[in-house]
């Protein structure tokens, strides 16, 4: 089931960049930054004694309170370029977490949408997150997909932060698990999305028990009831996703099963592909030097360990 595998997300080519990139980068302001909260695109610090941008974290790692003291000496900081494709998934994440959370305080003469109203707009947002992917097609019909990636980062910006006793559990433990776990957490809460499910308290609940699950950490609210589709969802998730690296995600990975999951997101994303995507639209992607580099990094590549 899982389609074309590109690479391991923190294992992304582009560790160094020429100082020449930095009038084309977003500056990372320390004082910004939320501990705890995955990054959305690597950060890089500006090394002036070799005049190059120096990765000193990795795509949906992040930073501890200790992480920023330490960092206040380094010098200047920027995301890497991949934000500028990163950025229409993290305004819509914003702009769903508004529809999800729709309220009039006092309001006496303007009605709360229904629920269907709410769904639909939801929808029709996140339509605007796939894409046709190049050079693929199913039964003559053209597919769209998504890179995991991006549905993650969506996933990120929408939810509540996971604890951070659980990020730095997973993330000493076992970084593949902690990968694997981010990943499905974040394509099962973007997934859901489209199904129809609008509860963002229980989307939080689910995906910190989906995540706390798969690096056996256990505790209050890792037992959420789930229902009978959710599950399914899980499982299809868990196929979708199999190992920490970066997957498509397209419209044909649901054509050929009869279960409910997969017949309810097949009839979604034909009305996505039909009725709401702009026909010329073509899919993000992470695999090029303005995404995360345009193929695996080398293995005598590192990171610079002494800012950080």
């Amino acid at each position: 089931m899982p389609s074309s595998v590109l690479w391991r997300v923190m294992q992304f080519k582009l560790r160094k960049l020429p100082k020449t990139k930095v009038a084309s980068l977003e500056s990372f302001p320390l004082e910004t930054a939320e501990p705890y909260r995955p990054l959305p695109a690597p950060i890089y610090v500006l090394l002036t004694r070799n005049e190059k941008l120096v990765s000193v974290r990795g795509p949906f790692d992040f930073l501890t309170p200790r992480d920023l003291v330490k960092m206040k000496a380094g010098g200047a900081y920027y995301y890497g370029p991949i934000l500028g494709r990163v950025e229409p998934f993290l305004v819509a994440a914003r702009e769903v977490r508004r529809m999800l959370g729709w309220s009039q305080p006092n309001a006496t003469r303007v009605l709360e949408p229904a629920p269907f109203e709410i769904s639909d707009a939801i929808l029709r947002k996140l339509s605007s997150l796939w894409g046709n992917v190049p050079g693929k097609s199913s039964s003559n019909e053209s597919v769209i997909g998504i890179e995991s990636y991006f549905a993650v980062a969506f996933t990120n910006e929408l939810c509540d932060p996971i604890p951070a006793d659980r990020l730095e559990t997973a993330r000493e433990k076992d970084p593949d698990l902690y990968e694997t776990a981010l990943l499905r957490a974040g394509v099962f809460v973007f997934l859901a999305l489209h199904l129809g499910h609008m509860d963002l308290k229980l989307l939080n609940e689910f995906r910190f028990r989906f995540f706390s699950e798969l690096i056996q950490v256990t505790g209050m609210s890792d037992f959420v009831p789930i229902s009978s589709e959710l599950s399914e969802l899980k499982k299809w998730t868990e196929n979708l996703i199999p190992s920490p690296e970066i997957f498509l995600i397209s419209s044909d990975q649901f054509q050929h099963s009869i279960s409910r999951v997969s017949q309810k997101l097949r009839s979604r994303l034909l009305r996505v592909r039909t009725q709401l995507i702009d026909r010329d639209a073509v899919m993000a992607n992470t695999h090029d030097d303005g995404g995360l580099g345009s193929s695996r990094p080398d293995d005598d590549e590192s990171e610079v360990d002494d800012v950080g």
